[in-house]
């Protein structure tokens, strides 16, 4: 009878242990930002990589019916993006295979001061989900544009009536928000570890005061005197700057702000630095 409780103890003391280990190495080594940028106007990344007849923005969209914009100008849609950084980027070995990004839009409102509150999960479509090999920097980037569920329906709609092209009156962070519909952005993080060869995860969940209107995330690269290889200063994952062309809203650290019907909340902490 001692030895079955001693081969029993030892059986289930070993189980535990291993559920641990693996427990453990299946939490993928990698960092979230805590904020999301998105540019717009002339910083937008879908502008930047247009090509320059469409850079050119000066040819007037109207549509069929003469509906649409009449101020001579093609606006591209504004870019939300974020960014994850691989914690073992600088060490060999610490690579990430056959990654994916997924990112689920969560709308938790109340459909009437009297109404229960409603809970609606859309499915958002990345730019770049996929990474066969993430070693260094991931920015997961979603258009804003006539198809995206983080839209309300008039602002989609209005997108449409412009050709495809963002409102030239909505050209600024407070349109932009007003025409956001969602309280909470949750990311997931899949893929094989290189260090483990075992199947890994990571996820982040963004409130929509986490949102920054008019920025982009400033560059975390860097190289040594006397190398060519690229380091990653993970100190910079939460710094951003303001996007090229200018019109980035004001930094504003209050508290959370309510209105009727949701509470948006906040969950990153804004401090401006003082480097150049």
């Amino acid at each position: 009878t001692e030895s079955f409780v001693g081969l029993l103890y030892a059986g289930m003391c070993a189980a535990i242990l291993f559920g641990k280990i693996g427990r453990v190495q299946s939490h993928a080594q990698v960092q979230f930002s805590d904020a999301i940028c998105i540019t717009y106007g002339d910083g937008s990344d879908v502008l930047a990589a247009a090509p320059p007849e469409r850079r050119e923005l000066a040819t007037p969209n109207i549509g069929a019916e003469g509906e649409g914009s009449t101020d001579g100008h093609r606006i591209a849609c504004p870019v939300m993006q974020f960014q994850v950084i691989n914690s073992l980027c600088n060490e060999r070995g610490g690579e990430i295979m056959d990654a994916q990004l997924k990112l689920v839009a969560a709308n938790n409102r109340k459909a009437g001061a009297d109404e229960p509150t409603m809970a609606m999960y859309r499915k958002v479509t990345l730019t770049e989900f996929e990474h066969p090999f993430f070693s260094r920097v991931w920015h997961g980037r979603h258009i804003l544009d006539a198809n995206s569920p983080l839209l309300n329906k008039f602002a989609r709609s209005m997108i449409k009536r412009n050709g495809g092209y963002w409102p030239a009156d909505w050209n600024n962070p407070n349109d932009i928000r007003n025409a956001l519909r969602f309280t909470d952005l949750i990311v997931t993080l899949t893929g094989i570890s290189n260090v483990s060869a075992s199947t890994v995860h990571a996820y982040k969940r963004f409130k929509y005061g986490d949102l920054l209107v008019g920025y982009e995330f400033a560059s975390t690269l860097y190289t040594n005197p006397g190398s060519t290889k690229l380091m990653v200063d993970h100190t910079l994952i939460n710094d951003v700057i303001e996007q090229e062309g200018g019109g980035a809203e004001a930094f504003d650290d209050k508290a959370d702000e309510e209105d009727e019907y949701v509470s948006w909340g906040r969950s990153v902490h804004i401090e401006q630095s003082g480097r150049p």
